[in-house]
């Protein structure tokens, strides 16, 4: 009877021990090293430039969504969020109204990639225990500034007219947050204008065409374009001098491969990515395509990819002789 009793007992201790552990895995995502790390990896690349998973940001923190919602509902969403907006999707079309903005779509992602990225999510959910994101619109949100901080703007009856001058090609395989970013007239001012890509491409618009000037993806071995606003090709500019020296000065992003750098910050969450400042000078000055020299003078780490050396440009009209000048 005793001996009987035990086995009883150790069948209920391990049928019950079953049960727990089924039951603690109710949901599809994975836990094991690999797949967290290839997801925090994919997660910092992919979406640290607008979410957080403890924060809000640019978009809502993630911390708690894989509780909210089904891992095929999320994965509709990251592919095509415009899709579930127009579906009539409660919560994205709630996102879609408080943020002002829509997520870009991100239908270049494997399955395994996004199962990944949630995987992590998940993870880090459970551990730090994060609550689902509470979508309201700020109008209904408690916590949000009540009254008019500055006066109403007063319409000055003033009109803008835009006319099309020329259409820049999308690039191809470029992430769906870059494109054109920075228009300059050439220092000659012979009605010739440079414009750049983030995706890595520098163009010559002359007489209406555009051709391209200067592809970085070429010229620079680890140039990094997308994900994210912080990569790419950030920004160019002319030296004051440029008509003399023949010199433009880009800021670009390389994935980071060991490389030194002059700057880097203490941030725990490493973007893999790295902004270089580089001098070139161009053998002549009214030429087509870029041929001459190139020069690097400053390398730092970036925090994330919501973040690196975009705009440059020279304080304007200083005279020769001021120290800062060029």
């Amino acid at each position: 009877m005793v001996r009987y009793s035990l086995y009883a007992s150790a069948f209920l201790i391990l049928a019950m021990g079953i049960f727990f552990l089924l039951a603690k895995k109710d949901h599809p995502y994975r836990s094991d090293q690999k797949t967290l790390e290839a997801g925090k990896q994919l997660f910092t690349q992919q979406c640290i430039s607008c979410h957080a998973i403890k924060e809000e940001g640019i978009g809502p923190r993630l911390g708690g969504i894989t509780l909210l919602l089904s891992e095929k509902v999320l994965t509709t969403f990251i592919r095509n969020p415009t899709k579930s907006i127009q579906s009539g999707q409660e919560r994205a079309t709630a996102l879609q109204a408080r943020y002002k903005q829509t997520m870009p779509a991100f239908e270049r992602l494997e399955d395994q990639e996004i199962h990944a990225i949630l995987s992590y999510i998940h993870g880090e959910t459970e551990q730090h225990g994060i609550k689902p994101f509470a979508v309201g619109l700020r109008e209904n949100n408690k916590d949000a500034l009540s009254g008019r901080l500055v006066a109403p703007v007063k319409k000055s009856g003033l009109k803008i007219a835009l006319e099309e001058v020329l259409q820049i090609p999308r690039l191809k395989n470029s992430s769906p947050d870059l494109g054109i970013v920075t228009l300059r007239p050439h220092p000659s001012g012979d009605g010739r204008l440079f414009v750049s890509d983030q995706g890595g491409v520098l163009y010559l618009i002359t007489r209406g065409k555009s051709e391209v000037f200067l592809d970085l993806r070429s010229e620079v071995k680890d140039f990094s374009s997308g994900p994210g606003i912080a990569t790419g090709l950030g920004s160019f500019d002319f030296h004051p001098d440029f008509l003399n020296n023949r010199i433009l000065y880009i800021t670009h992003a390389e994935k980071f491969n060991g490389q030194p750098a002059d700057y880097t910050g203490s941030d725990s969450v490493k973007a893999g990515v790295q902004w270089v400042l580089s001098e070139w000078k161009m053998n002549r000055i009214h030429q087509q395509v870029f041929k001459g020299t190139r020069r690097e003078l400053l390398r730092l780490h970036a925090p994330t990819f919501g973040h690196g050396a975009q705009d440059i440009g020279f304080v304007p009209r200083l005279d020769k002789n001021n120290p800062d000048y060029g």
